[in-house]
């Protein structure tokens, strides 16, 4: 861990006595852990040496596509030290008394991923699923498996073979390397929108403790991590080649193999990149910009995409969705043993431990869009609290700045987050959207927005801006503080 953090900052070309004193202070905190309790120890530093090396690793390739490389010695470090932050902060999840249910689940999927062999469980995907409460929404009377892909299982058990983890620390490990280059892709995201390494920074800063993705880690949505890594990279991809026209076959190409990929390991990404281009091909007809017809490439690739996707993997759940619509049990449901039960309790039990999914205030049995701009505001008060107001004014300042081509596509960013929303909670109740992330999409798209506030008050006074980065440092830190917290309380029975 100390040389994997020495490493880094000596490539990110800090001075080395910075690399050294870093190195240091890592080195007593690893003493005292182990002073402390060495079989809590002993697994963060064996887990925590492969989240490192895999994460110095893939930030290594990411770094040119990100454009970390342009930035000066002190920056570069920064950007570090944002990653390291981050990936410190997820690792902590892995310590042994730490348990949310889903972290049993996702290790017992994997573990039967391995021992079946991917054509056995995709044989007997349904059963699974059934079994071990995954992907599951009720409609009506019945239960019903809702698209799972296997992807982000094949991901951490390469993983968990190449360095001998057991399935829980793999599928976890896996989860905090994704999580900890998430500050690094949002960094990339800016400058491919053109906003300024500054205001870069302080969007990566913003995306390291920044409360729901956290609560993910801490919730065990591991796959879901997983997706939002590819979710960012892929935008990353769209958004450079966009950006720099005319588009190539070779760039349509790579960006068809990358949204192919993130649409086998993470269902969302479906609804997140349809809604992206369907708000950018809307945008571009009414305010046609440069852009026009690479978004209509890029529609055309992504419904390639998804074409592939479906032929792979996603035709499996033709029969479940005419079930659904006949209001017919599903009959690999018999299986389960505990089926009664599960409809005694109402919720089956990855759904039922989370709260901001559950006794939603803002469901209804009308048609009302305002409801689902209701529920947005709110998530986004309740995950950014008064920093929210930050955010919103530093997306004005991304759009008064922006040309017209820059401008459609932040509005089309921020409106999947809108869409989800009113289709979650504009629709009557139940519906299959409910149980959609509405925010991980548009958080770094969030962070820029702070990252712009931040440096346009630093350019006022230089302690104001810092002053701000500040309070999102505390109030983070505070806020994960509080999830950790509740994720050993579990354990201890307090």
């Amino acid at each position: 861990m100390v040389a994997v953090l020495a490493v880094g900052l000596m490539l990110a070309g800090s001075p080395p006595l910075l690399s050294a004193a870093a190195a240091l202070g890592l080195s007593l905190l690893i003493g005292l852990l182990c002073a402390s309790d060495v079989l809590v120890a002993e697994r963060l530093l064996r887990t925590g040496c492969v989240a490192g090396l895999l994460t110095l690793v893939l930030g290594g390739v990411l770094a040119r596509l990100t454009r970390v490389r342009e930035l000066v010695p002190s920056q570069r470090a920064l950007m570090v030290a944002i990653s390291a932050l981050t990936l410190f902060s997820r690792l902590a999840f892995l310590h042994p008394q730490a348990f949310y249910p889903d972290y049993r689940v996702h290790a017992l999927v994997q573990q039967t991923l391995d021992n079946l062999g991917l054509s056995t469980f995709l044989k007997h995907l349904f059963e699974i699923q059934y079994a071990r409460s995954l992907g599951l929404q009720q409609i009506g009377e019945h239960w019903y498996p809702f698209p799972y892909p296997p992807g982000s299982y094949l991901l951490t058990s390469g993983v968990g073979g190449l360095f001998s983890l057991d399935p829980a620390e793999s599928s976890a490990t896996a989860a905090v390397v994704a999580a900890a280059l998430v500050p690094m892709l949002t960094f990339g995201l800016g400058s491919a929108l053109g906003v300024g390494p500054v205001a870069a920074l302080g969007g990566a800063l913003f995306v390291a403790l920044h409360p729901l993705l956290v609560r993910r880690m801490a919730l065990g949505y591991f796959p879901g991590l997983v997706g939002q890594f590819l979710d960012a990279l892929a935008l990353l991809l769209t958004i450079t080649i966009l950006r720099r026209p005319p588009l190539s076959p070779r760039a349509l190409i790579q960006i068809g193999i990358l949204l192919s990929f993130a649409f086998l390991v993470y269902t969302q990404s479906i609804v997140n990149f349809g809604l992206l281009i369907a708000s950018l091909l809307a945008l571009e007809l009414v305010r046609r910009s440069d852009m026009a017809s690479p978004v209509v490439a890029l529609a055309v690739t992504g419904t390639v995409a998804l074409s592939v996707s479906f032929g792979a993997f996603y035709w499996r759940y033709v029969p479940v969705m005419e079930n659904v619509r006949l209001a017919r049990p599903q009959a690999e449901s018999q299986v389960l043993d505990r089926l009664d039960q599960v409809r005694r309790n109402g919720l089956p039990p990855e759904v039922a431990s989370e709260a901001e999914d559950l006794n939603d205030p803002f469901a209804g049995t009308t048609v009302n869009p305002a409801r689902g701009l209701a529920r947005l505001g709110s998530r986004l008060w309740l995950f950014n609290g008064p920093f929210f107001l930050a955010t919103v004014a530093g997306l004005w300042l991304l759009w008064r700045q922006s040309d017209r081509s820059r401008s459609n596509l932040l509005g089309a960013w921020a409106l999947v987050a809108v869409w989800i929303s009113v289709l979650a909670a504009g629709l009557p109740s139940p519906n299959g959207f409910q149980h959609l992330k509405d925010l991980e999409f548009v958080t770094p798209l969030l962070g820029l927005a702070f990252g712009a506030m931040a440096a346009t008050l630093a350019g006022w006074r230089r302690g104001l801006g810092l002053g701000l980065s500040a309070a999102w440092l505390v109030f983070g830190a505070w806020r994960w503080t509080i999830e950790f917290g509740d994720r050993l309380v579990n354990v201890v029975g307090r």
